[in-house]
C-alpha cells in the first residue's frame, strides 16, 4: 500500500490539466507564484508521511482489508494421526475469530487567502507546513500509542455488533478471545494480555517476565522489544538483567569475572523510541526502547517481523482509494474568477490491533488492583 509521498502530493494537488497559474491567481513578496507555494506543501507534507511512517513501520501492517481474523481455541490439543491402511481419517476444520479495523477521517487547514500570501515570504509559510507536519506526527503517535495501551472496544458507526479491539481478553469483553493451545499451556477465559503489577510488591522485572511469558506462550520465538516511558528510566535501569547499550565505534575493555562487560550487538529497524539497552531474561533477550508518548507506569512488549509486515502487532486500515498520509487540498472559492481560499489537509485511516497476541501492555503502580487504562497525551 501506497505511503503518499512527495511527488505524490504534488500530483494530486496541482493534477494535470488544471492552469495552477490561472487558480491560484497571486505572488508572494519574494515572487513565489501559487503553484510554487502549493508545491512546497506537497513536499514537506509528503516527508512528513514517509518519516511518520518509517518511523512505526516495523509494528505496522497498512491495508484497505476491513477486519482482521485470529486462530481460535478449540478444546483439547490435537496432532497430525497416523495413517492406517483403509481408515480414513476424520476431517477437521478449524475455528478463528475475527474483528473489524476502524477508518477515521481526518482534516487540517493553514488560512492562506490571496490577501495574506501577497505580503507573506516563503520562510513563514514553511513554519506553518511544519506546525500542520507537527500535528500530523503528534496525531498518528496519539493514535498509536492509546490503541496499544487501553483495552477499549470501539464500536464502529453504524454498527451494533462491530468492535476495532485491543489485545487478546477471554472474557467480559463483548468480542472474548481464547486463543488455541501451544505445546503444554492450555489457554482459558482468564488469559489476557493487559498484564499489571502493584509496585509494593513487585519490579519492572517481574511485571517483563510476565510479559515475556504470555509471548513465549503462543509460540512467539526471537527477540522481543519492550517500549517503556522516559519517565521511568531510572528505575528500568536498575533491574536485575539490564544490560547497557554500547554503540558500535567504542572500544570496550572486557572487565573482571565479578564484573562482565556484556555488549549485544544489532537492534530492530522502524520501531519507535530510542534504544537504551537490553534485558537478559531465561526466555530470551529483549530490546529497551523508551517513547516520550508513553505515560509513566506503562509498558508494552511485542515482535517487530520487518516493516510493514502482515505478521506485524498493529494495522493501519486506508481507504481503496488512497494510501497513508495527509494529502493537500487547495480550496478554491466558487466564483466567476475562482482564488484561493484556504489550503486544507485531509486524511483517512485507522488504527487498529492485527494479531490479538503479539503484544502484551504492561502496567505498574503502587497498589495496583486491575488493569487501567492509560491516557496518551503528548
Amino acid at each position: 500500500m501506497a505511503i503518499l509521498g512527495a511527488r505524490a502530493l504534488v500530483d494530486l494537488a496541482l493534477p494535470t490539466g488544471i492552469d495552477g497559474s490561472a487558480v491560484l491567481r497571486w505572488q508572494l513578496r519574494d515572487g513565489a507564484t501559487g503553484p510554487q507555494v502549493i508545491g512546497r506543501a506537497a513536499t514537506i507534507i509528503g516527508e512528513v508521511n514517509q518519516r511518520v511512517f518509517d518511523k512505526y513501520a516495523g509494528l505496522l501492517f497498512v491495508s484497505t482489508d476491513l477486519y482482521g481474523r485470529s486462530r481460535a481455541g478449540s478444546g483439547t490439543k490435537s496432532r497430525t494421526p497416523l495413517r492406517a491402511e483403509f481408515v480414513k481419517p476424520d476431517p477437521i476444520r478449524g475455528q478463528d475469530i475475527g474483528h473489524m479495523w476502524l477508518l477515521k477521517d481526518y482534516a487540517d487547514a493553514v488560512g492562506w487567502t490571496p490577501l495574506y500570501l501577497r505580503d507573506a515570504y516563503m520562510p513563514q509559510l514553511d513554519a506553518d507546513l511544519r506546525e500542520i507536519a507537527d500535528r500530523w506526527e503528534t496525531r498518528v503517535g496519539e493514535d498509536i500509542w492509546t490503541r496499544v495501551l487501553t483495552d477499549d472496544e470501539n464500536l464502529l458507526p453504524n454498527s451494533t455488533t462491530g468492535y476495532s479491539v485491543g489485545w487478546a481478553i477471554g472474557t467480559g469483553t463483548n468480542v472474548n478471545y481464547i486463543p488455541p493451545q501451544y505445546g503444554a499451556t492450555v489457554h482459558t477465559s482468564s488469559h489476557t494480555h493487559y498484564v499489571w503489577k502493584d509496585d509494593d510488591s513487585a519490579t519492572w522485572r517481574d511485571l517483563l517476565d510476565d510479559m515475556v511469558t504470555q509471548l513465549r506462550h503462543h509460540g512467539i520465538g526471537g527477540r522481543l522489544v519492550c517500549f517503556c516511558s522516559g519517565s521511568d528510566l531510572a528505575e528500568w535501569e536498575a533491574i536485575t538483567g539490564f544490560v547497557e547499550l554500547n554503540a558500535n565505534g567504542i572500544t570496550v575493555v572486557a572487565g573482571s569475572t565479578s564484573a562482565p562487560v556484556r555488549i549485544a550487538q544489532g537492534e530492530f529497524e522502524g520501531m519507535p523510541g530510542e534504544l537504551f539497552g537490553y534485558v537478559n531474561t531465561v526466555r530470551g533477550v529483549v530490546e529497551l526502547r523508551y517513547d516520550d508518548f508513553i505515560p509513566t507506569n506503562y509498558c508494552f512488549l511485542t515482535k517487530s517481523y520487518g516493516s510493514n509486515n502482515p505478521r506485524n502487532p498493529m494495522a493501519v486500515r486506508v481507504h481503496p482509494t488512497g494510501g497513508f498520509g495527509l494529502v493537500v487540498d487547495p480550496q478554491i472559492t466558487q466564483s466567476i474568477n475562482p482564488e484561493l481560499d484556504h489550503v486544507q489537509f485531509n486524511a483517512t485511516h485507522g488504527i487498529n490491533v492485527n494479531d490479538r497476541l503479539a503484544g502484551v501492555a504492561g502496567y505498574l503502580n503502587a497498589a495496583a488492583t486491575q488493569w487501567v487504562d492509560a491516557t496518551v497525551v503528548s
